[in-house]
């Protein structure tokens, strides 16, 4: 191979095959390929880990219900007031009613942070109210699976 005077190593010259030195790529340019690579393949995985994070919906369980009435009025009571399991990370409760001739089927759900959050242990209880299509009448309170939901007296302080 021929080196023109002036020029670095590389430059200038050419291969047996008639390919300009300038092309070949040396480990210089393989580790920084490599070092662009790691870099976009890290923000690649950082957009999935921040769009995996949004806030999902869990099951809050309905641990009791109360019409607010007194004992007599029950029955024309078109208002329950449902007390809902949450704590630590879980806020925004909410209960969906579905409504059959026999039976008021209430389902609890709260919403959680996505991501690696620290949360608290504690549990509370917190109060949610919903309204009825017809009044309760002799229907009894249950949870989707079934299971009949007590009721309460009193509401929850």
């Amino acid at each position: 191979m021929q080196q023109t005077r002036g020029q670095g190593p590389g430059e200038g010259t050419a291969d047996a095959d008639g390919t300009p030195a300038a092309r070949r790529r040396g480990p210089a340019f393989w580790w920084g390929t490599a070092a662009g690579t790691a870099v976009v393949l890290s923000l690649v995985a950082l957009a999935v880990w921040f769009a995996t994070g949004a806030e999902r919906v869990v099951g809050a369980p309905v641990e009791s219900w109360s019409t607010g009435a007194t004992a007599a009025d029950r029955s024309a009571a078109v208002e329950l007031v449902a007390v809902v399991e949450s704590g630590g990370c879980l806020h925004e409760e909410r209960v969906t009613v579905r409504e059959t001739a026999d039976r008021v089927e209430l389902s609890g759900s709260a919403r959680m942070p996505g991501g690696q959050v620290a949360c608290t242990a504690d549990i509370r209880y917190e109060e949610v109210a919903v309204r009825l299509a017809q009044p309760l009448g002799d229907r009894v309170v249950v949870t989707p699976a079934g299971d009949e939901i007590p009721e309460r007296s009193s509401t929850v302080d």
